[in-house]
């Protein structure tokens, strides 16, 4: 029957040889001679390596899968086995962490406390190696002219409407979409530092034939999401002794089939922090045949004609 602990040590044993160089000769549940006694003492992990190819040195792992954190006694008991072995460097790994004291301890003494991510939430938000932003656009539409000044008229009459057009006869809800999806477009292609500026146009309408007589002004601005860093995947070790993390990391699933992109995001507004310009960014944007389908669900028929705001339905 393998040992208790002994999974958690397996882990950490292949992330070490994954981070190490290829001359690094890591070695698991090895057994070293105690320069006091000359007996063999057993050690969870064990790496022999020379540093630029010029330096040798070796270091002692311990791994920890218990409930309590670990403390300044265990330090302590870590401190003497890693004198006893000759090893230049200690490095801990625990499960539920350090206590005040145990880090404080180990720290006096060069030994590094660690934690092991194995496709778990990011707990500790400076171990991120970036923020993710999701940002997904947010129309507003307007018209006016004679035909909106008829007695109750509304956007499903208004985009059931035919016209003529460069592409031949088609409705106004079609070219609204076909508009917009270049609009979109155009605002992406403006962006600066990676932020787009909000765009708009304005399409005046006289069709002699309808009687279609308005002016639609519509406009592209964006809506800002933060991903919630509990939301992150992380896979790999993070060193409290000097905040850094090694290892790969995931962002906030997105959902694009509903208007807020999910569970793993808040929104923050549609002003993008420039703090946060060193973050990710994802725009999901729609073409024009999604853009019809928005705008009818958002815009259904008894809504009279007025200025209209409406978020992303699907991308």
């Amino acid at each position: 029957m393998a040992r208790p602990g002994r999974q958690f040590e397996e882990a950490v044993h292949r992330f070490v040889k994954e981070l190490g160089d290829q001359s690094a000769k890591v070695q698991f549940d090895h057994r070293v001679e105690d320069r006091d006694t000359g007996t063999l003492r057993q050690v969870d992990a064990w790496v022999e390596a020379t540093l630029k190819g010029h330096y040798p040195f070796k270091a002692l792992i311990s791994c920890k899968d218990w409930k309590e954190p670990m403390d300044i006694d265990d330090v302590g008991c870590l401190c003497d086995q890693i004198r006893s072995t000759g090893a230049n460097l200690g490095i801990a790994y625990s499960r539920t962490g350090f206590t005040a004291p145990a880090l404080l301890k180990a720290q006096k003494n060069s030994i590094n406390c660690c934690k092991l991510y194995e496709d778990q939430p990011a707990d500790i938000p400076e171990m991120l190696i970036f923020g993710s932003y999701c940002a997904t656009p947010l129309i507003s539409i307007e018209a006016a002219g004679s035909w909106a000044s008829k007695p109750n008229p509304k956007w499903s009459d208004l985009f059931a409407e035919r016209v003529s057009t460069a592409a031949g006869e088609v409705t106004v809800l079609d070219e609204l979409s076909r508009m917009f999806a270049a609009l979109q477009k155009e605002s992406l292609g403006s962006a600066r530092q990676g932020i787009p500026e909000a765009r708009q146009i304005t399409w005046h309408l006289k069709d002699q034939e309808s009687g279609v007589d308005i002016t639609v002004r519509m406009v592209c601005a964006w809506k800002y999401f933060r991903g919630k860093h509990e939301a992150f995947r992380v896979n790999g070790s993070y060193c409290i002794n000097n905040g850094h993390f090694a290892g790969s990391q995931a962002g906030p699933a997105i959902d694009t089939q509903s208007p807020h992109p999910g569970p793993g995001w808040e929104e923050i507004g549609s002003e993008f922090p420039a703090s946060a310009l060193s973050g990710a960014i994802v725009f999901l944007f729609n073409d024009a045949l999604q853009l019809r389908e928005m705008l009818e669900v958002n815009i259904a028929n008894d809504v009279l004609l007025k200025a209209q705001d409406v978020d992303r339905k699907a991308d």
